[in-house]
């Protein structure tokens, strides 16, 4: 079993902007969102979520 409870930041960072997570993940933000333009916004979105 994989948990994401002990993960960094940075860790959950390189995880959120993996092709797969963009990939399974990106019909959760809105097509015309900017955090769609910018990984680094994109990040932040997910690790929030994910926390």
């Amino acid at each position: 079993m994989f948990t994401l409870d002990r993960l960094s930041d940075a860790q959950l960072a390189r995880i959120t902007r993996s092709p797969q997570f963009i990939k399974d993940f990106s019909n959760l933000i809105s097509s015309t969102s900017p955090i769609n333009k910018d990984m680094s916004a994109w990040s932040v979105e997910f690790i929030d979520r994910i926390k």
